[in-house]
């Protein structure tokens, strides 16, 4: 008996062969598929939460989104501020998430739900740069007014005098592994390095660069320093005595936006305006991996995660991208659109990590 089942849908639900084909019949998708990661504007910053699980992701499209590092699924929908957030940072213990923004705040989420908890009118200009300290109890944030401030994390109260001395921007700030040092960079072409308790100067400013330094990251064992700068060279810097190591490291063609230490030291990776990564061998000083190209517009971040096996990209194409830090091969590019797997019976995010441009 052949069966006609273009009528099948809107047969009553009692009908016999209207069960049995439908029963039988392919999987249908959910009506909506889920949430994923999708930017409409330059990615400002892009960062692995400290189990490697998830992704939060800062934007001048006014949205913060955090979201499953493998497969681009929100956790919870973007955190709006309506403005421009230039920088992002997971707490180790994971509880909470902050950011920093064009109008001079600081804000403090909890990273499970999105929940802001804290609002720190921090400065009076651009927020470009902040981080947790390594106990999760102390916020520092770098300002286009110079100063570098820090924070109780819990209550939003400044634990120290504001850190005065740079004379330009600060782009960058880091708290050394055991918290006791923050480095920060500015485009007055020093990094300084500060005493977290006392709010004052260790040393003599840093002083190579030939313009504006970028970023700045502490080696794991907090020996080391690593700056990217304006002048496209990649410095080494004693922690203890504040000099340069060896001589810069060289093969981007344009700003070196971020630098970040491999989790074991060993590695260094930097993003550029060239558009393109570069994983190098520290102790060698020669580029290991790269140049990894895929980014169409300016790299503005880069970090590893914490097993040290995928590094994550935000670019001015609008786009964060997961690579893997052995290969170089690019294991997710956030494009926004789900597609329904019929095998799997389950959405999947599309993007040009596979051939022909479907991840499933």
């Amino acid at each position: 008996m052949a069966v006609y089942t273009d009528g099948l849908e809107s047969a009553p639900p009692t009908n016999l062969i209207r069960q049995i084909y439908l029963r039988s019949g392919p999987e249908q998708p959910p009506s909506t598929p889920p949430q994923v990661c999708h930017h409409t504007s330059h990615v400002c910053s892009a960062v692995f939460s400290p189990d490697g699980q998830y992704i939060a992701s800062a934007s001048s499209d006014g949205t913060i989104q955090v979201w499953d590092s493998t497969t681009g699924v929100l956790r919870y929908p973007p955190l709006h501020r309506d403005l421009t957030v230039f920088t992002v940072a997971f707490s180790l213990a994971e509880d909470r998430l902050i950011s920093g923004d064009i109008l001079g705040h600081v804000l403090v989420w909890d990273a499970a739900t999105g929940e802001n908890l804290i609002d720190i009118k921090a400065h009076d200009n651009w927020v470009n740069t902040i981080a947790f300290s390594p106990d999760g109890e102390s916020i520092a944030s770098g300002s286009n007014d110079h100063t570098n401030v820090l924070w109780d994390a819990r209550t939003g109260k400044a634990t120290a005098r504001r850190l005065l001395g740079h004379t330009g921007w600060v782009l960058s700030v880091a708290f050394s592994p055991d918290g006791t040092l923050l480095a920060s960079a500015s485009d007055d072409r020093t990094i300084r390095i500060w005493d977290t308790t006392t709010g004052y100067p260790v040393g003599d400013p840093l002083h190579e660069h030939e313009f504006g330094v970028m970023s700045v990251s502490f080696s794991p064992d907090g020996t080391c320093l690593a700056s990217g700068s304006i002048d496209s060279a990649i410095r080494i810097w004693s922690v203890a005595t504040g000099e340069p190591i060896g001589s810069p490291l060289r093969g981007h063609n344009g700003i070196v936006y971020s630098v970040a230490f491999s989790p074991e030291g060993s590695c260094l990776a930097s993003a550029s305006l060239d558009e393109t990564i570069r994983i190098w061998d520290v102790a060698t000083r020669s580029t290991i991996l790269g140049p990894l190209k895929g980014h169409t517009g300016w790299l503005r971040s880069v970090a590893w995660s914490p097993d040290g096996r995928r590094i994550v990209s935000g670019s001015d194409d609008r786009t964060v991208r997961v690579w893997d830090a052995l290969t170089g091969g690019v294991l997710f590019t956030s494009k926004g659109q789900m597609r329904y797997n019929d095998v799997k019976e389950e959405w999947a995010p599309v993007d040009d990590s596979s051939p022909d441009g479907d991840s499933t």
